[in-house]
C-alpha cells in the first residue's frame, strides 16, 4: 500500500519521557489518551510502539486494517504506519514506546537479528499469545519498570533495562513473522532484503546503488519499494542503522570522535558530527558523557 502521510500527524518521541539518548518507557495504555479521544484520527510515530492488552476491549486500526483488541494480545507499530485506537474503559494493558538505538548497547548477533527483525514489515502487527507467554511477558515488563526518583537514570540502569527488553523482544519475536512474496508482492520482498544488506554493509558506506546492484535492481526501484511500504528513503533506513553503531561505539570504547567518523566513512569528523547531532539532539561527546553518567 503506498501510504500519503502528508496529511497525517507525525509524533516525535515524548521529549518529557525518556533523554534523547534512552528513548524507552513503559505507559498505562490509556496514557496519551489524547490521541484517541473522539472521533479518533490517524497519526504516525516516529518511534516503535508495542502494545500488550490484558484485557480488550476496543479496535487498534492500522494503516487502515481495523484489529480487535482482544484478551492477552499484542500488537506493534512500526514508525511512520499510520494508526489510531478506541478504547473502552475495560481495557487494560499497556504501552512499550521505544526506538530501536535501545539495542545500541552491546554489539551482538542477537541484538542485530532484533534490528533486522523489526525493521521488517511484519506479515500482520498483532497476534494473540498463549497465558503462558503474556504472563511471561508481563513480569519482564514489571522487571523493567524502575521509578526515576529513586533509581535516577544512569549507565546501569540503562544497561539493565536493555538486557531485559532484549529478553522481552526474544519472547514476542516468535508470535510474529515478515510478510512474504505472496501476499505483498516483490517489492516488500524487496523491501525486507534491503533491510538484511544494510544491516550487513552499513559500516562499508555504501550508495545506494550498489544495494540496488546487490538485489538484481535499480536504484529508483529500490526507492520507490522502500518508500512504499515503510515511508522512507533508502538513504534514511541506511543512516538510522549507521547512527546505531555509533551509539554502540561511543558507548563501550575509546575510539575518538574522529576515528569512529572514518570507521563508518563519514567524509570527514565534521560531517559525522553533523549528522549525529541532527539524529541524537546532541554532539557525540555530549551523547558518550551522558551516557556514562
Amino acid at each position: 500500500m503506498i501510504r500519503d502521510n502528508h496529511y497525517i500527524a507525525n509524533y516525535p518521541f515524548p521529549a518529557e519521557k525518556a533523554a534523547p539518548y534512552f528513548q524507552f518507557t513503559i505507559n498505562d495504555i490509556h496514557d496519551g489518551s489524547a490521541y484517541y479521544t473522539a472521533p479518533p484520527h490517524a497519526h504516525t510515530h516516529a518511534y516503535f510502539e508495542i502494545f500488550l492488552v490484558e484485557k480488550g476491549g476496543g479496535q487498534h486500526t492500522i494503516d487502515e486494517v481495523a484489529y480487535t483488541l482482544e484478551d492477552r494480545s499484542v500488537h506493534i507499530l512500526q514508525p511512520g504506519v499510520p494508526h489510531y485506537m478506541i478504547l473502552t474503559k475495560e481495557t487494560r494493558g499497556c504501552v512499550i514506546i521505544f526506538s530501536l538505538d535501545v539495542l545500541a548497547g552491546d554489539t551482538n548477533t542477537i541484538n542485530d537479528s532484533l534490528i533486522s527483525f523489526f525493521r521488517s514489515i511484519l506479515a500482520k502487527p498483532t497476534a494473540q499469545v498463549s497465558a503462558r507467554s503474556f504472563t511471561e511477558l508481563m513480569t519482564i515488563i514489571g522487571l523493567m519498570k524502575i521509578d526515576k526518583k529513586t533509581v535516577p537514570p544512569s549507565a546501569e540502569r540503562n544497561a539493565y533495562i536493555r538486557s531485559l527488553f532484549a529478553a522481552f523482544l526474544l519472547t514476542l519475536k516468535p508470535n510474529f513473522t515478515i510478510s512474504h512474496k505472496e501476499q505483498w508482492g516483490d517489492s516488500l520482498t524487496m523491501m525486507n532484503k534491503f533491510h538484511e544488506l544494510v544491516n550487513k554493509y552499513y559500516h562499508e558506506g555504501l550508495p545506494i546503488a550498489d544495494y540496488a546492484a546487490k538485489l538484481g535492481t535499480t536504484e529508483k526501484t529500490l526507492t520507490r519499494a522502500v518508500k512504499k511500504h515503510s515511508g522512507e528513503t533508502p538513504a534514511k533506513v541506511i543512516r538510522e542503522r549507521v547512527m546505531i553503531e555509533a551509539a554502540r561505539l561511543l558507548q563501550h570504547t575509546t575510539y575518538s570522535v574522529k576515528e569512529i567518523a572514518y570507521h563508518l566513512h563519514f567524509s570527514d569528523p565534521a560531517h559525522f558530527v553533523k549528522v549525529f547531532r541532527a539524529a541524537k539532539k546532541c554532539t557525540p561527546l555530549e551523547y558518550r558523557k551522558a551516557v556514562a553518567e
